[in-house]
Order: structure tokens, then C-alpha cells, then sequence
């Protein structure tokens, strides 16, 4: 049967042996043929040629590598070679359908034994968490742009977009020499299984060639097991399986031409892949190959117009170097011995490949560029020891942050692990007091250790070699850890605080020698070593210890002093689990008197030798001084929750609590020692200033964040943030909330006025407004006739007729009593008043600037009239030469003209002061219109207030309070409810 995928002639004279075998050739390429010709892979839009004319390259590079000088080679052999090189790449063509049957969990396609195959759609399943986890430049390589990709719809392949084709065509990629075995057992996955298959050949022959096939994408030693499981590896049914291994993988790479990338698709295609157009101009890039005078080298000219393709022409020759040095050895091993069948004498026509690369300085003269790798690097631990100590300052307590911190991510590790597993009664864990202990000791030869042990997850020797001893190089990233601790979306299960890699290097701040002991749950054995930063050997011995880990650092007489005098540096846990203790475990401290270093550091430290002082009792228990609510728990009074994608949860409160923690790991201290070199780092709070005016600024609060993903934007140090919160607005709408929950909870029930009580407008007692030192501003709060408003500019003009009333109240007066004047007071009802803050009679001297101070604060507003004490300052911008009235205690002076409102409440102050007015508990009493020409911006809380309230007023009464406003009281319901929780304990506590 003539065919159009031509064998070459060196393989059609061996098939020529053999008619039977011969015909089964032909069937199995003329059922290929239509597949191969029609080239359509929609899979791998960018990638080489891989339809017939890519065939026909593998087998005539196969023929050519075939050296037989005995004859060994059969016709089995011939036929095998030929299915193999049809085979080994025939996955790329799968289409749409077949990939869905292929990846189906009803469809049960056969699992090889002796390979460890995972079924089909196991492998797709990981495959796809790890590809949610795909990071920029992952996407970049494999796909032309660092956007990410969605998941395709197995049920909707009709919809598939390019890219999630090009994200299948990776995953078959990476699996097509296995796939290959299979459409060799099996047939071609389509809508109907075994429609595509080889044809004329027995199962075992189908076996053998799928092996073949296969190996091209796995080490060749890796299919001996199988093979002398079912068959042999030497010879079977006169085949010579491994041989024809060794042709086909360097037949593979040989077959490089140019003809694989044809040069007039490029014309017409746009190569967005870098790894593809990377492949395609290396192709491009190989001019000529020819055996040179020495049969045994293939000679490669090449002609690079870049250094990528000049590295990856590179690379691509020092591979088939390498296939070829594991080839001839294999084939020694197999085939040296036998040479009375002539076995011996199989081999490969060449050993060697060499090119125009190989002088790199007469190549270097034929180029515009420098053919060499430049890339930014790290010289490794040298470039560590350099950085830890300016990165971190000369701060111990940093080295034992990061040891709690790692030690306490290993406890909630191992927790989740045990869990997945469900399996906690086979894990035997360390036995101690709590999950993590740290202890400060002496040793009986008098050294002293800083030691943190756990009951976490351990570490297997390769998270050691790999992981803990390499700078930059984080567990947290690796596939292993994502593919147990990550959800299918690729979000951490536990809450993980390590994120840098640099953990280890910053507990030599401690001291210059560590000591490792640990065990991971998987291994019968534990591993421990000792080391210093500068050790070139470290030499990893076995432990038989239970799961966890003990790390000790050897620490100097100075660092012992330190940590025992600022014993509160050091305390970074925050949360009861899992359990953190500390504890000092030192027999004689006065020995460190005798210590040079001590003394000649008592200048730069001068509270140093004050620890000498101190007698420590055999295992000294130190305080835990923070303990923050759990995540999910609930709340603390003064605790707030929010929610934000990606976190955990989220917690805040204006009480006693460390600025900012993440994950029970505190990021800012309270009153860091002012002496120390590390500095005070507020957490980036922008937009707090809510309202344009003093009297409204918020305190920012203590946050506490679960942050399993690393989202939060911690600097390098861990000591404050690098940008905001990216949950600034929901924090911010959250305080505002709570502030106005505590307005509807807590607020006035009666108006300003001669008998209230002024306090509850001027603090309004809520903990997270920041008031500036001393008199003059605004109280928070203010009276309107329907209710109580903010003190805001804007807000005051959505609940005034065009004129407010401002008091300043004489806080030594006391609490106002009931007014006998029920005229005046029921005028000043009728008014919209609010509050300057707290002044007293020893203001008297500088109320120019405190007045000035607030009317500055009410902007859009402009002073008309005034009463006041005679005895205050004289204020330059008012006409006090011309008051419209005074007696011996106060004065009326108007900067406006009058009108009838100016008129009846001057009438009424002016009568009430006649009367006496000796009980009138404010220094001032000052009209203010409303400036119409002056445009009032809205500010944050202003805007929070009414989008809320959606009312410029709160009803006095608390019962109308709750009718009127009911969307808000639900709205608000988690605050109200905490308010309402709070209020009940405080009156508790008054009573």
C-alpha cells in the first residue's frame, strides 16, 4: 500500500523482511495520515511544525543515528521505530472533544503499571490549581501576556477562548509522551474511543511501541522497571526496545532544520508567546548540519540574531550532548557484554555535536552583541550577611520575631496537614507546655542559648537544603506547599506569617551559631545540624526525635543583657492559639559582670547592666502582654469586625491593643523604648481627616488582620506597611459607622441650652475622635430644634434657617442648672447650636486665638453679633468700642446689620443679663450667618452620615429616635448592637 508519509529507505529495506509487519506499517500511517496532513493543532496555535513533515524529520534522523554494523536490527525492530516516531508526538494534534472524553472523570483510561500514572482527570484537576496559581511571569512565558486566565468549562468547549487553549495545550504538553503510550494502547481520545489507533499489530507490540514512544519525555533508565516486569529490556520478540529509546529521544532533538518553522508563517502569525517565538527562531536560527571529518561529530552552523536565541541555541545543543553521553552509556550497560549476537555493535552513528557557538570569542567577532548570559544575581550568603544588619538594625528581638513567627506558622501547618489527612492519633508531636516555647538558658558549660521549640510540621532534609538555608527562597511559593494548603481557587488554608525567605539570616542578629533539630511528619527520621553563616559544609545528621522542631541560637553576654532588660521587645505573639510561653531558665546571672564586652558597652547601653540586678528563678515564666481576639471569634467589647476578600478577617478597636498585628504576629509595638534603633513605624493611614475640621478627626485604630494570602502590604523590615490597607475604604466606612451607631446608641437626648449638659456635645465620650491639646475647638456634636447633628459646616446648613448660635462654655462654672429665664432658654431650643471647647477662666488671656480657632473651624460662616465676658482679651476684629450694650460683667458688640431674628435674641440677652445672668454657664454666646457666596464642600463623614441616616438630624427622643430611623438602626444593626452591649456594661460598672 503506497502511502504519503515516506519511511526512509534504510528502514524500508528492513520492513521489506517482513510482508506481515510491513502491511501493519502502512495501515497505521495511512490512519494517521489524514490527522497529520490536516495539521491542525488547536491546542499549540504557536508552536513548530509537528505534522507529517515533522514525522518523516524524526524517522530520516533515526535512520541516520542507527549504527548496525552486525545487522542486529530486525524488522520488529523497523516497525516499532516507525510507530514510535508517528506516535511520540501525535497528542499535539487531540482535539477539543478528545481532550474533553480524555479528562473525564466517567472515563476509566487504563492506568500503566510500573509508571505511577495518576488518572486523567486527578492530573487535570492539579493541573488547574496550580495554573489558578500561576504567577506574572508564568503567564508572560506561557502564554504572551501576565493577565490571568479562566478556567475552561469542560461542558462548553465551544466557548473555549484562545488563551484557554493555549492553557489546555501547556497541560498536554507537559503530558503528551505519556498520551502517546496510551493512543498506542488505548486509541486516540475523540467523541468515540478507539477510532485513531494503530493498526495490524498485537497488544504487546502496541506496548512496546507506546514504551518507545514515551520515553522521549521521561529518563530513559525510568521505563526499565516496566519493561522487565512485562517483557525484557535487552531484547523481546526480536525487538530491542531500549535502543530504539536512545534513537528516537536524539532523533527528536536532531531533527532541528529549518524547514520545522517555515519561515512564510511567521509572515502572517504573531508570535505573543516568548517561549514559542523563542522556538521558532532558534529553528530559524540553525543554517547547516553536517558530519565533519570525525564520522562520529555532528557539526551544527548556526546564525543567531540575538542573545536569547544564541542561549537557548545554547541550550538546546548542550541537550543533545547530554542524550547522547546517557544514550552511549545505557547502551553500554545493556548490549557490551553480548557480542556473540553481535548486540555490542549497536549503537549511534555519532557521539559528539559541535557548532560555531563552541569559540565563544571568534563567534563573539561575526556578532553585534556579546554572546553570553547577563542577568541581575545575588552572591548568595555573602550578599545576606551585608544586608541583615542595616535591613534590620543591631535588634535582637527581630531575630526571635522571626523565630516565633515561623515556629507558630509550623503549628497551624501541621494542624491543617493532620486535618486534610485525618489521621492525628499517628502523629506523635513534641511534648512541651505550650505549641511554642521560647526560653532564654544557660548551659551547664555556661554558655547561653536563645532556643524556640514547637510542635509544628517539622522540616524534611530537602525544606532544609532547599528551603531554610537559601536566601529569598520561601516554602510558601513552591508547588509542593501550594498543592496541600491551597484551595482549589488558590487561596492558603492556614494562616501563614513567613513571606520574605530571609527568616534564618535575621536570627544571626541573635548570635553566630544556630542549632537545628526537627521533624517532618512523613519521615520516620527527624534531621539536625549546626552551623554558622560562614560554614561552606553543613553536614545534615539524623534525629530521632517527634514531630517539630527546636531551634537554638548561641547568644553573647550583651544580647543576653538586652533581652532580659527589654524583655518586652521581644514579646510579639498576640493570640492565645496556638500557645506561645516564654521563659527564662538562667542560674547565674552576676557571671556577667566578668564579661569585657558587657562593660565596654555599658555607654551604648546604659540601662544594660541594670539586669544584673535581677535574680531569675530556674524557669522564669515571662508575660504575654497582649492577647487579641481569634479570628472568627467572637468580639471583645471595643472590638469591630470587617470582612475584605482575601482576608481571614479583619479587626479593629480604638482600646488598649498593639497598632497593627497580622496573623497574632505583632507588626508595631505600643511605647517602643525610645532608645532603641528601630524606628516607630504608624501604620499608612490616609484620609482620616473625614471632616475639614479639627473637632471631627479621627484616632487611627488598632488593627489586628488574618491575612492567609499575604495581602497585606508589609515592608521588608515587618515593621509598618509600604502603601495603605487595601482595605483603607472599608476600614474607613467601618469607623464611620461605628461613630455614628454610637450617635443613635449614646447620643444627647435634650438640645443645648442653659441647663444641658455641655460635656455630652463637647467629647461626646466617643474613644476614636483625636482632640488637640488644649481649648478652642468645635465639639463633635450640635443642637438643631428637631435633634442632633453633626458639627460640620456643611451639615449645619442643611439643618439651620441661615444662622447657628456658638457658646463657649466655662468648664469651672460646673454643671449648668436649670435656667430661670424659660424665655431665653426656650430661644436658644429654637436655635442651632453647638459648642466651643472647654474653656475656663485662665483662657481668659489668649480667647482671641481660641475664638479665632473656631470660628476658623465653621467654614461658610461669618460672625454677626456677640455676648461676652468684658474681662477677656480684646479681640482686634471686633468693634468693642461700640458695643450696642454691655454692664459690668458682659457686652454686645454686632458686626452685621440687625435683623428681626438678631433682634428678638438680643432682646432676650440683653434682658437676661440685665436680671443678673450670674448663672449663665458659657463666656460667650455668638451668632453666625451663613456666608451664601461661599460654596461648602461635603466632606467623607458628612457624605457617610447622610447616605446612612439619609437625615441631616437624630430625634431627641429615643423612641422616636429608633421609629424614624429603623433603615439605619439595620443598616448599623453588628454596631448597635455592640454600643447598645456596652453602654449596658458600663452602667453595670457605674453601679
Amino acid at each position: 500500500m503506497t502511502t504519503t508519509i515516506e519511511i526512509p529507505t534504510f528502514l524500508e529495506g528492513i520492513l521489506a523482511r517482513d510482508t506481515q509487519l510491513r502491511g501493519a506499517v502502512d495501515l497505521s500511517l495511512q490512519a494517521f495520515k489524514a490527522l497529520l496532513e490536516d495539521n491542525k493543532t488547536v491546542f499549540f496555535p504557536e508552536y513548530t511544525d509537528h505534522g507529517i513533515d515533522h514525522v518523516e524529520g524524526v524517522m530520516r534522523a533515526a535512520a541516520f543515528l542507527i549504527r548496525d554494523p552486525a545487522g542486529v536490527i530486525t524488522a520488529e525492530d523497523a516497525a516499532v521505530l516507525v510507530l514510535a516516531c508517528l506516535l511520540h508526538d501525535v497528542a499535539m494534534h487531540l482535539t477539543k472533544d478528545g481532550f474533553v472524553r480524555l479528562v473525564s472523570t466517567n472515563q476509566q483510561w487504563r492506568i500503566v503499571e510500573k509508571f505511577k500514572d495518576e488518572p486523567w482527570n486527578v492530573l487535570w484537576a492539579d493541573y488547574v490549581m496550580e495554573a489558578k496559581r500561576f504567577d506574572g511571569r508564568a503567564l508572560q512565558n506561557l502564554f504572551g501576556s501576565p493577565d490571568p486566565i479562566n478556567i475552561p468549562d469542560l461542558k462548553e468547549p465551544q466557548l473555549w477562548t484562545e488563551e484557554q487553549l493555549k492553557l489546555i495545550g501547556e497541560f498536554i504538553r507537559r503530558h503528551h509522551h505519556r498520551l502517546a503510550h496510551q493512543i498506542a494502547i488505548n486509541g486516540m481520545p475523540g467523541p468515540t474511543s478507539g477510532q485513531l489507533a494503530p493498526q495490524g499489530f498485537d497488544d504487546e507490540f502496541n506496548d512496546i511501541a507506546g514504551v518507545v514512544a514515551r520515553s522521549h519525555g521521561m529518563p530513559l533508565r525510568g521505563t526499565f522497571d516496566y519493561l522487565r516486569t512485562h517483557y525484557n529490556e535487552r531484547q523481546y520478540r526480536q525487538i530491542h526496545p531500549v535502543f530504539l529509546m536512545a534513537v528516537v529521544r536524539v532523533a527528536d532533538y536532531l531533527q532541528v532544520e529549518a524547514t520545522r518553522a517555515p519561515e512564510q508563517l511567521l509572515s502572517v502569525k504573531s508570535l505573543r508567546s516568548p517561549i514559542s517565538a523563542r522556538e521558532w527562531s532558534a529553528h530559524q536560527a540553525i543554517k547547516d548540519a553536517r558530519t565533519d571529518a570525525d564520522v562520529e561529530s555532528l557539526f551544527v552552523h548556526c546564525k543567531p540574531d540575538g542573545v536569547g536565541i544564541y542561549l537557548r541555541l545554547k541550550e538546546l545543543l548542550t541537550g543533545i550532548q547530554s542524550e547522547l553521553d546517557s544514550s552511549w552509556a545505557v547502551l553500554g550497560e545493556l548490549y557490551s557484554r553480548y557480542t556473540t549476537e553481535g548486540l555490542d555493535t549497536l549503537g549511534l552513528t555519532i557521539r559528539r555535536v559541535t557548532s560555531n557557538l563552541d569559540d565563544e570569542e571568534g563567534f563573539a567577532q561575526q556578532v553585534e552583541y556579546f554572546p553570553r548570559r547577563a542577568a541581575f544575581d545575588v552572591a548568595g550568603v555573602e550578599v545576606m550577611k551585608l544586608l541583615v544588619e542595616p535591613l534590620y538594625g543591631k535588634e535582637p528581638a527581630i531575630g526571635v520575631r522571626e523565630l516565633v513567627q515561623n515556629a507558630v506558622d509550623a503549628v497551624r501547618e501541621l494542624d491543617e496537614y493532620l486535618r486534610i489527612r485525618g489521621d492525628k492519633q499517628d502523629v506523635v508531636r513534641a511534648c512541651q507546655e505550650a505549641d511554642v516555647i521560647i526560653t532564654l538558658k544557660q548551659e551547664s558549660d555556661g554558655s547561653f542559648w536563645l532556643v524556640v521549640s514547637d510542635r509544628g510540621i517539622g522540616m524534611t532534609a530537602d525544606t532544609i537544603q532547599n528551603y531554610f538555608l537559601k536566601a529569598g527562597a520561601t516554602l510558601r511559593r513552591s508547588a509542593s506547599w501550594r498543592k496541600v494548603f491551597e484551595t482549589e481557587e488558590g487561596n492558603s488554608r492556614v494562616l501563614r506569617s513567613g513571606r520574605f525567605g530571609v527568616g534564618v539570616f535575621a536570627t544571626f542578629l541573635l548570635g553566630d551559631r544556630i542549632s537545628v533539630s526537627t521533624r517532618h511528619p512523613d519521615e520516620e527520621v527527624g534531621v539536625e545540624f549546626e552551623a554558622s553563616i560562614d560554614d561552606e559544609v553543613i553536614e545534615l545528621g539524623k534525629a530521632n526525635r517527634d514531630v517539630g522542631t527546636t531551634i537554638g541560637v548561641k547568644i553573647d553576654e550583651l544580647v543576653l543583657c538586652q533581652l532580659l532588660e527589654y524583655d518586652e521587645d521581644w514579646d510579639w505573639y498576640a493570640l492565645r492559639q496556638p500557645s506561645v510561653k516564654r521563659f527564662v531558665e538562667i542560674d547565674d546571672v552576676t557571671a556577667i559582670l566578668r564579661s569585657d564586652q558587657v562593660r565596654a558597652s555599658a555607654s551604648e547601653w546604659p540601662r544594660v547592666l541594670s539586669c544584673v540586678t535581677r535574680t531569675p528563678i530556674l524557669k522564669t515564666p515571662l508575660v504575654q502582654r497582649s492577647e487579641l481576639p481569634e479570628s472568627g471569634s467572637l468580639l471583645s467589647p471595643g472590638w469591630r469586625r470587617i470582612t475584605y476578600s482575601g482576608f481571614q478577617d479583619i479587626q479593629w478597636t480604638y482600646g488598649s491593643a498593639p497598632p497593627l498585628t497580622c496573623n497574632g504576629i505583632i507588626i508595631v509595638q505600643r511605647n517602643h523604648r525610645p532608645s532603641t534603633t528601630l524606628p516607630v513605624v504608624r501604620p499608612v493611614y490616609e484620609q482620616l481627616n473625614l471632616a475639614p475640621t479639627p473637632n471631627l478627626h479621627f484616632s487611627p485604630p488598632s488593627c489586628s488582620c488574618f491575612d492567609p494570602n499575604g495581602l497585606l502590604p508589609l515592608n521588608l523590615r515587618r515593621n509598618g506597611l509600604t502603601r495603605q490597607f487595601p482595605f483603607q475604604q472599608a476600614l474607613l466606612e467601618s469607623m464611620l459607622d461605628d461613630f455614628l451607631a454610637f450617635v443613635l446608641v449614646t447620643g444627647p437626648t435634650t438640645p443645648i441650652g442653659c441647663g444641658a449638659m455641655p460635656e455630652l456635645y463637647l467629647r461626646a465620650r466617643y474613644p476614636g475622635f483625636h482632640i488637640g491639646p488644649g481649648p478652642g475647638h468645635l465639639a463633635p456634636l450640635a443642637s438643631a430644634p428637631e435633634g442632633i447633628t453633626l458639627c460640620e459646616p456643611w451639615l449645619l446648613q442643611k439643618c439651620s434657617s441661615g444662622q447657628i448660635v456658638l457658646l463657649g462654655w466655662d468648664t469651672s462654672s460646673g454643671t449648668p442648672q436649670s435656667n430661670r429665664d424659660l424665655e431665653l432658654e426656650a430661644a436658644l431650643k429654637q436655635q442651632t447650636v453647638t459648642l466651643s471647647e472647654s474653656f475656663t477662666a485662665q483662657d481668659a488671656a489668649n480667647y482671641a486665638s481660641k475664638f479665632q480657632s473656631s470660628m476658623h473651624d465653621i467654614v461658610g460662616w461669618q460672625l454677626g453679633s456677640i455676648f461676652m465676658r468684658r474681662d477677656l482679651q480684646p479681640n482686634p476684629r471686633l468693634p468693642l468700642d461700640k458695643p450696642l450694650w454691655q454692664n459690668d460683667g458682659w457686652t454686645l458688640v454686632s458686626l452685621t446689620d440687625a435683623t428681626e431674628n438678631t433682634q428678638e435674641f438680643q432682646r432676650l440677652m440683653e434682658m437676661y443679663f440685665q436680671q443678673g445672668g450670674n448663672d449663665f454657664p458659657y463666656i460667650f454666646c455668638a451668632q453666625l450667618f451663613r456666608k451664601e457666596s461661599q460654596i461648602v464642600r461635603t466632606p467623607l463623614i458628612s457624605q457617610r452620615w447622610m447616605e446612612v441616616l439619609q437625615t441631616p438630624v437624630i430625634p431627641y427622643d429615643r423612641i422616636e429616635r429608633r421609629q424614624k430611623l429603623a433603615h439605619a438602626y439595620d443598616r448599623l444593626r453588628p454596631y448597635i448592637e455592640a454600643w447598645e452591649a456596652e453602654s449596658q456594661l458600663e452602667i453595670q460598672r457605674s453601679t
